[in-house]
């Protein structure tokens, strides 16, 4: 794992891990709502259901998870230093709506991981791994917000493909849902952004 440039963190909430015994394992019941379009091939031999109190989920939801609390934590640091550093106000208007949409996020999914996996759960503090920095660090002015607006693309377009992912491949209701709501909104966040990149 890259090593965190520690001077360019910003502070989230820390999730208490809950100290449960291990749901046991269960095949969904009538309660448990069913898809209108069935799910492809996940590669599962055996769609096993774990109960929760998030309700039940496959491993791909918590797959999903894992990887989008990595996700935010780096577009959540990257946004912050943007907010700092950019000269442009349009650009330090765009970091702030990603937070804004992201931070929510985080903390929800901090949530369900603390309830299913406790050992996967965030620590307090968001930052730029010293590869990001070491990019952004010697920029500046138009150089800056350009490599900013890159990494963001990427960093939405990621999260995208990730999410299209669950939505044919998971089960759980609140992860499907976020998983929608990250389509559509980072997918308008990237036409927003490739705008920006070609207007100074």
């Amino acid at each position: 794992m890259p090593k965190a440039a520690s001077p360019q963190s910003i502070s989230l909430s820390r999730r208490s891990t809950p100290s449960t015994a291990a749901p046991p394992v269960r095949e969904p019941d009538a309660s448990f709502p069913t898809r209108s379009t069935p799910p492809r091939a996940t590669g599962i031999s055996t769609r096993t259901f774990e109960a929760g109190p998030y309700g039940p989920h496959l491993p791909q939801d918590v797959e999903f998870a894992q990887q989008m609390l990595t996700h935010h934590r780096e577009s959540l640091a990257l946004a912050a230093v943007a907010v700092r550093r950019s000269g442009n106000e349009r650009v330090r208007t765009m970091a702030r709506r990603v937070a804004a949409q992201q931070l929510p996020e985080f903390t929800e999914i901090n949530s369900w991981l603390a309830a299913w996996t406790p050992t996967a759960v965030a620590t307090g503090t968001a930052a730029v791994t010293t590869d990001l920095w070491s990019q952004l660090k010697p920029l500046k002015s138009r150089d800056f917000d350009l490599r900013f607006l890159d990494l963001m693309i990427d960093a939405h377009q990621r999260a995208i493909g990730l999410s299209r992912r669950e939505m044919m491949n998971g089960a759980n209701p609140a992860v499907l849902t976020m998983a929608e709501a990250i389509i559509a909104a980072q997918g308008q966040q990237v036409a927003d952004l490739q705008r920006m990149k070609a207007t100074p």
